[in-house]
């Protein structure tokens, strides 16, 4: 006899349950938690522990979202040709370029050759999100498996698009600040230094603005540990900042106001949260359930708790539309949108033009993100070379016209 973990849900209300029970095998210990009635979602030797090189290798390799669209696409063609479950998940693992998917596709095959639902095999493993758990559950439950399949690979391939769109829209500003400072750096190490050195030989007397590029280029050579140490503090206390959980409010508060680019991260926020309740309600889950879930993507603790709020008055009543509209964060054409498809029984399409919108309106911000910061890094960079430039000419000229 062995003693067996388990996590599972119940057949009737789905509530989640845990604890350990004794079997002489895993396929007893299986038997013995159908009779319960519950459906395993994970199930383990309770004395099992992982090997620890094997976990660490797990925690740094990463799962492209890309990967993931790839994989879903696959096993809908799959399942829609007609091959198994199983058989699926074995080519899609020996396909698959990702060594941690293709890993966690052969725990999920064996998982379902014991009995476990994919999706409960799925969730144990802890890489793929709640839309994702969610609609291939209502697939499970509808026997459309190939539909929710397909379904997620158009929601991946979507956020992947809305990951490249906002990327590179920082990505010009970005590379143009590098290579400025990169050629600031080259000057100050090799090219200031020597016409400095020129100047003292010749005794020539410098302005005040050459002075301050020589004293600033000197200080930057000598005290190089000092800026390297404030930039790398600098580094460390943002990247603490934009993931720290504790500071998740004041992050949502401060990142929205920031000009222009606070437009664009409300945007995408909101374009998450409309993909998701689109495509959960597509799958056939209730209204309720996709509000709940939709806020949790939206990467905005803001977003998240208006959701909330909208779900908790819906479910005591109120239509989505007037829900939506107590919230002060919908534009009114937003809230409308919503109110027709309302009205009209169609609050599918009625949100799919919602999303439709947000996104017409993420295109516009972008342009404007682009055209406002190309003038901006112009002028920045322009100055500081004419700085430089200016401070090096004018000690020419003062020596040429000595020589005269």
């Amino acid at each position: 006899m062995g003693f067996y973990s388990y996590r599972a849900r119940r057949y009737r209300g789905g509530e989640l349950e845990s604890g350990v029970l004794e079997a002489k095998s895993l396929d007893e210990a299986l038997s013995k938690l159908r009779e319960k009635g519950l459906l395993p979602i994970s199930l383990e030797e309770a004395s099992e522990r992982s090997d620890g090189v094997g976990s660490i290798l797990e925690l740094l390799g990463r799962v492209k979202g890309s990967d993931l669209m790839l994989f879903f696409k696959h096993m809908a063609a799959m399942l829609k040709a007609g091959v198994s479950l199983a058989e699926a998940l074995s080519v899609a693992a020996a396909s698959s370029s990702s060594g941690v998917l293709s890993k966690k596709i052969r725990a999920m095959k064996g998982d379902v050759e014991r009995g476990i639902s994919l999706s409960g095999s799925m969730e144990r493993s802890g890489l793929f999100p709640d839309v994702v758990l969610y609609t291939v559950r209502a697939g499970e439950s509808s026997g459309t498996l190939d539909r929710s399949f397909e379904r997620i690979a158009a929601f991946l391939e979507a956020q992947e698009a809305l990951k490249k769109k906002v990327a590179s829209a920082i990505t010009y500003p970005v590379v143009v600040v590098a290579f400025s400072v990169v050629v600031l750096a080259v000057m100050s190490v090799f090219v200031v230094p020597r016409f400095e050195a020129v100047f003292a030989g010749l005794g020539v007397k410098v302005p005040f603005v050459t002075r301050l590029v020589f004293d600033f280029n000197r200080f930057l050579r000598e005290r190089w540990f000092l800026v390297v140490g404030f930039l790398l503090s600098a580094v460390l206390a943002l990247l603490f900042f934009v993931r720290s959980s504790s500071l998740k409010e004041v992050r949502d508060s401060v990142k929205f106001k920031v000009p222009v680019l606070g437009d664009l991260l409300y945007r995408t926020a909101m374009i998450r949260t409309f993909r998701t309740l689109s495509t959960l309600l597509e799958a056939g889950l209730s209204l309720l359930e996709a509000l709940e879930l939709a806020g949790k993507v939206s990467g905005s603790s803001r977003v998240e708790e208006a959701m909330e709020r909208i779900a908790s008055r819906v479910k005591g009543g109120m239509s989505l539309g007037f829900s939506m509209g107590e919230e002060g964060i919908f534009p009114l054409l937003v809230v409308q949108m919503v109110k027709v498809g309302e009205e009209t029984g169609d609050i599918g399409r009625a949100l799919e033009n919602v999303l439709g919108w947000y996104e017409l309106e993420l295109e516009e911000k972008t342009k404007t993100l682009a055209s406002a910061l190309e003038p901006l890094l112009i002028v920045l960079v322009g100055g500081m070379v004419a700085i430089i430039a200016f401070s090096i000419f004018v000690p020419i000229m003062s020596a040429i016209q000595s020589l005269i």
